[in-house]
């Protein structure tokens, strides 16, 4: 361990050596460095001299010898005749290349701080073996991410020169998303459905739909030949396997249930007909009790690792437990983490969320995101947020569901949508015309079949009624509000 010190010591030394005379690419290089700890306090005072005259030096003056041993000295600490000689003589290694090498060292620090605390943790029974190697392997797979991260960085001008490339090639590859499967949902998303690093919360009050919504989704994303993992703590595996085929298939979810299809050829046919759709599908479901942050994450990167993961679905939040936090810190924590989860894989991650707030009187009875109790964080981490309402009592043949579309980071907002449910097929039917403008109200609501606008909406309040007669109809043939309202 001494030796390592040394020598990472003499490398903190070429790190200062090598910045003197690179001083162009020290801010570029800053970044790799954001999360080290200096062994030498004298080296680490020299370095934050550099970085900051680095990066308010405007006439491009050079930073001099002079100017280190000043911040140095400010900082009660003092260069040997030996170190400044060191620094004078010409350096041979790249600035970057010795950032990364000092990072080196920092991980393997790291490796040996969170092995050390999960041993001292397994002996003393405060967890388990089993969650001291996830912790140890999630830790593992985090310093990873950061350092193969740390590419060699490339002008503004020629990363811009990429995007107008693609965006002037007609011949040039779609954005890789997940698209929903609701078409006029399509129609607002960005790129037409949900990409690379997005964060998506679909909220609503209890027995609402929100697993629907996400069953559906995972299914149809599966459909598409992508990788899925449904991370379920509320019902077990065999409820969320009969979710998505009852949605593909066409099928009643009872005629799932032991014995029910023995006798009826139509629904084997169509059993069969499910079994070689499903045959390609490539859908993890993780359903173990009591799943924890850290177990979801060393799940999630375990796949994306050995078999590839395109889209993770979370059902649901507030069962995520993290002890000895207030509910509000807690789900800021976990939004916040599958928000860096996203971006770590590359993949969108969708999570499900509780609003427990009922309406009364003549209050809107759409949630918004600010009715998430304890969740004002979710609203500031999600990329996109879906809003589902349904009215419970409605016992009407042609149910409906409103969808709120309330965030939706780089396209339109305060979109809401009608679509049928079919809730005994665990269906969300698509539907490309039902349109709402605001939800309720006679002078906000009118069926829109038009193209959107480019522009960026403003979310619109809605206004609510309960004379639901004073809705105007553009077409009397069809009436986008059958069974939505009670």
């Amino acid at each position: 361990m001494m030796e390592n010190n040394v020598e990472q010591i003499q490398t903190e030394l070429s790190l200062i050596q090598a910045a003197l005379k690179e001083q162009s690419v020290i801010v570029n290089v800053m970044s790799v460095l954001d999360e080290y700890t200096f062994i030498s306090k004298k080296y680490e005072l020299a370095w934050n001299c550099l970085k900051t005259k680095a990066q308010s030096n405007e006439e491009g003056q050079r930073i001099s010898l002079d100017d280190i041993i000043d911040a140095v000295r400010q900082g009660n600490e003092s260069l040997s005749q030996d170190d400044i000689h060191a620094i004078i003589t010409p350096c041979y290694t790249s600035l970057l290349s010795i950032a990364k090498k000092l990072m080196r060292f920092e991980t393997v620090r790291r490796i040996n701080s969170e092995a050390t605390k999960a041993t001292e943790e397994i002996l003393s029974g405060a967890i388990d073996p089993s969650e001291g190697l996830i912790r140890i392997g999630t830790s593992l797979e985090d310093m990873n991410t950061r350092i193969t991260d740390n590419r060699d960085y490339k002008p503004f001008v020629d990363k811009f020169r990429d995007i107008a490339g693609a965006a002037l090639n007609p011949e040039a590859p779609l954005a890789d998303v997940i698209p929903s499967p609701w078409r006029q949902l399509n129609r607002y998303l960005k790129d037409g459905g949900i990409g690379s690093g997005q964060l998506v919360t679909i909220a609503a009050r209890t027995s609402v739909g929100k697993t629907v919504m996400a069953t559906n989704w995972a299914a149809h994303a599966a459909r598409l030949g992508k990788k899925v993992m449904y991370v379920s703590l509320e019902v077990d595996e065999t409820d969320i396997i009969k979710r998505m085929v009852s949605y593909t298939n066409d099928i009643f979810l009872s005629d799932l249930s032991p014995t029910r299809a023995a006798n009826n050829n139509f629904v084997q046919t169509k059993i069969n007909t499910a079994l070689e759709e499903i045959s390609n599908w490539n859908v993890v479901i993780e359903d173990e009790p009591g799943l924890t942050l850290d177990k979801i994450a060393a799940k999630a990167y375990t796949k994306k690792k050995t078999d590839g993961l395109d889209v993770l679905f979370v059902d649901y939040l507030g069962l995520i437990a993290i002890s000895g936090r207030s509910k509000r810190e807690e789900l800021a924590t976990l939004s916040r983490s599958f928000k860096v989860m996203a971006r770590r894989l590359g993949i969108p991650v969708v999570i499900l969320a509780q609003v427990n707030r009922e309406r009364r009187g003549d209050e809107d009875p759409m949630p918004h995101l600010s009715d998430i109790k304890d969740a004002g964080d979710i609203a500031n981490d999600s990329d996109v947020a879906i809003i589902l309402h349904r009215d419970l009592h409605d016992d009407s043949i042609e149910k409906k569901m409103t969808v709120l579309l309330e965030k939706n980071r780089g396209g339109q907002t305060g979109k809401y949508m009608s679509f049928p449910i079919e809730l005994a097929k665990n269906q969300i039917l698509d539907n490309d015309d039902d349109e709402l403008q605001g939800f309720g109200g006679d002078t906000n609501t009118q069926q829109n079949t038009e193209e959107p606008k480019t522009e960026e909406v403003e979310v619109q309040e809605p206004i609510w009624n309960d004379d639901v007669s004073k809705f105007e109809e553009d077409d009397e043939d069809v009436d986008i509000f059958d069974g939505a309202f009670s």
